[in-house]
């Protein structure tokens, strides 16, 4: 038996509870064993594809990390309804993701017979649960399974940015930004992986205010040491290969930190020291 949860939009860190103690056949009996690595070419249809490791993934949320235990939730209430962003039927390690939209939204009328009375009548609506989710996470062995990546997509958005590549006008507008001098780095030596970085940063940082950027420079400039070359007089940073770059939007994404017991700046998604990136 499995439990149905929802989140809140407003509420990355609580599970609430719908109901528990219900057997949910097309979900529980999901037979996953012939899923694929997932390869954005790959367009067979009715496929199961998966992704390892996701829990460090950038936008995995910690609520996945959690062996669900019903007492322990608060029961979504009658008025969070219109705020649910999607439900989750927990059963056996396995989280089955639906994103709620407008459509799962079910308010049903009619007209019956009561003996030779014609009555009109209305239901208070219902949430329609598919029978194939957006996405399935396994917290045993970290893999999120799904059949079509545009609808997990709406669980996980941060998908989209692993596999969505800058176009060469969104490279090229980064390159010539305010941050990066790349004057001797050709664009088509920017590899996909920056493209990809590119992807993710660039209309973010594009929208920060001018000391919102200094900061960040700063940020930057502390934790990469000697590694990037920065030109005081131009603010900017000098990038003359694609692993220079990569360690220029590690730092606008803000992924360096300190280890309190350790001499060098890491990467946090990794942990790797910055000696092993360059």
């Amino acid at each position: 038996m499995g439990i149905f949860v929802a989140k809140t939009k407003d509420d990355n860190e609580h599970w609430y509870k719908i109901i528990d103690q219900v057997i949910n056949d097309e979900l529980s009996e999901i037979v996953l064993d012939d899923a694929v690595a997932y390869d954005p070419n790959n367009t067979e249809a009715n496929q199961w594809f998966k992704i390892d490791g996701f829990d460090q993934k950038e936008g995995f949320l910690p609520l996945l990390a959690q062996q669900i235990n019903a007492a322990d939730l608060d029961n979504l209430e009658r008025e969070q309804y219109d705020n649910i962003e999607f439900i989750a039927f927990f059963d056996r390690g396995r989280y089955f993701m639906q994103k709620i939209t407008r459509g799962n939204y079910l308010k049903k009328k009619w007209f019956s017979w009561d003996g030779d009375i014609l009555r009109y009548q209305e239901d208070e609506g219902i949430i329609y649960i598919n029978p194939i989710p957006n996405c399935i996470y396994d917290t045993s062995s970290k893999v999120i399974y799904f059949m079509d990546i545009a609808k997990a997509y709406g669980i996980f958005s941060s998908l989209k940015m692993d596999y969505q590549v800058a176009t060469d006008d969104e490279t090229n507008r980064f390159l010539q930004s305010d941050i990066v001098d790349a004057k001797t780095l050709p664009m088509d030596k920017v590899g996909v992986s920056n493209r990809k970085r590119i992807t993710s940063i660039l209309t973010k940082y594009e929208a920060y205010s001018l000391k919102e950027k200094a900061t960040l420079k700063e940020y930057i400039k502390k934790s990469v040491g000697g590694n990037l070359d920065f030109d005081d007089k131009a603010g900017k940073f000098l990038v003359n290969t694609d692993t220079q770059l990569r360690l220029l939007l590690y730092g606008i994404q803000q992924r360096f930190y300190m280890p309190p017991l350790e001499d060098e700046v890491q990467v946090a998604t990794s942990s790797t020291g910055i000696s092993k990136v360059v």
